[in-house]
């Protein structure tokens, strides 16, 4: 049993220091390397037809101004079609729908109404009503720049190009302390790591911003496998291992809110650990196996997908190492050592780490805000605890479908 423990443990501290060494090279290709183009600034004598699809439950008072500001769009090489999806909502919302669908030829909602058209049915179903030849899926609570759709129109120029993510800036950033600390967090994770996976070649699919698909290969690849199309992580890699690549076109802006209290939070935190877990084993196995993808990208991806179960394998780590501790097991140089590793981790390695927070700082402009590191540990403990509670989630149905069975 020692030899088991021991051994648990040797490979917890393998994979942290692998995420150390992983980020601080995307940290530092960010900071200091040459910043990877694209075809975002081409120019082309093209219209391109563009679907945009936007998910929605009971946003009354949101789907206004979000339709207002895409109508405000102005450009002569776009053609198009605005598809809200409507999963029932019963407070007005499918009304204002109808009354711009009366207004506008090109809007198009789809109400899910009927048993059979209900989750991801009722997305895929919106991608085959879909005139477009690219797919644009986006949050209604979310402000798109002028310019989005006709720069991810343009990243599909390149014909391997699968789908193009996008950077959010929080809009709501002064409203209290969470949501300050949320606006820094989030301007790291598209500053420092979306574009320097970027940068050096890495599929990163962690972005929630505005998304576009090629239609043809969404088809191809089945559709989207959640309704939770704005955050479907297990399709953009499954286009990945099928051999397509993915652009992140940092000056591709929307404007969009970041979580005002920690009970959205901690759902959305359990959501997407959820949908990663129920798909962990065959993410991994296709990460691993595919023939598409170089060996630096199986081992960078895989690493992202394992993330999601760190905080599990660590809290069985921290009891092995009390227990070790408790029985005399364990020398203090060994803890000690142990300590400093997953504080680097922590502090280094993991998504949303400290040295991510500061290094979006300095990248933004950022000001007066230092004292936001304070929440660093909160953060690491939050979110560690709702990811753990998501794949918690994930067991807990496995278990209740084999009963059933």
């Amino acid at each position: 049993m020692l030899i088991i423990m021991k051994t648990y443990l040797i490979i917890l501290l393998v994979l942290s220091i692998m995420y150390g060494i992983l980020n601080m090279c995307i940290y530092y290709s960010r900071v200091k390397g040459k910043q990877r183009e694209f075809y975002g600034d081409i120019v082309s004598s093209k219209i391109r037809r563009i679907s945009v699809l936007i998910p929605m439950k009971n946003e009354s008072a949101f789907v206004s101004q979000c339709i207002e500001r895409i109508l405000e769009i102005d450009s002569d090489k776009i053609d198009l079609e605005i598809i809200p999806i409507d999963y029932g909502s019963t407070d007005g919302t499918g009304e204002i729908l109808d009354n711009y669908r009366d207004k506008y030829k090109f809007i198009k909602p789809l109400h899910c109404t009927s048993s059979d058209l209900k989750g991801v049915k009722a997305s895929n179903a919106a991608v085959n009503m879909a005139k477009g030849d690219i797919i644009v899926v986006m949050d209604c609570k979310i402000m798109p720049a002028s310019n989005v759709f006709e720069r991810i129109a343009n990243a599909f120029e390149n014909p391997s190009v699968g789908f193009v993510n996008t950077r959010i800036i929080a809009n709501n950033s002064n409203r209290n302390v969470l949501t300050r600390f949320l606006s820094i967090n989030l301007s790291g994770l598209y500053q420092c790591i979306m574009q320097g996976s970027f940068n050096l070649e890495i599929n990163c699919v962690m972005a929630k911003g505005i998304t576009g698909y090629r239609k043809d290969i969404l088809k191809k690849a089945g559709g989207f496998t959640t309704e939770y199309i704005n955050n479907d992580i297990c399709l953009k890699y499954k286009l990945i291992t099928a051999g397509y690549s993915q652009v992140y076109d940092n000056y591709c802006e929307s404007y969009g809110s970041v979580y005002e209290n920690t009970k959205e939070w901690e759902e959305n935190i359990k959501q997407e650990a959820f949908l990663v877990g129920e798909s962990f084993f065959q993410l991994l196995g296709s990460i691993l196996f595919s023939r598409k993808i170089n060996f630096r990208n199986k081992i960078c991806n895989a690493l992202q997908v394992v993330e999601y179960i760190m905080p599990i394998l660590s809290f069985f780590g921290f009891l092995m190492i009390l227990s070790m501790i408790l029985t005399g097991r364990l020398g203090e140089i060994a803890f000690v050592m142990i300590f400093i590793v997953y504080g680097f981790y922590c502090g280094f390695a993991k998504s949303n780490s400290f040295i991510q927070i500061f290094a979006g700082q300095i990248l933004d402009g950022v000001k007066g805000e230092n004292i936001m590191w304070s929440f660093g540990i909160f953060y690491i403990i939050f979110t560690s605890w709702y990811t753990a509670m998501g794949i918690r989630d994930v067991v807990a149905e496995f278990f209740r479908k084999v009963i059933k069975v």
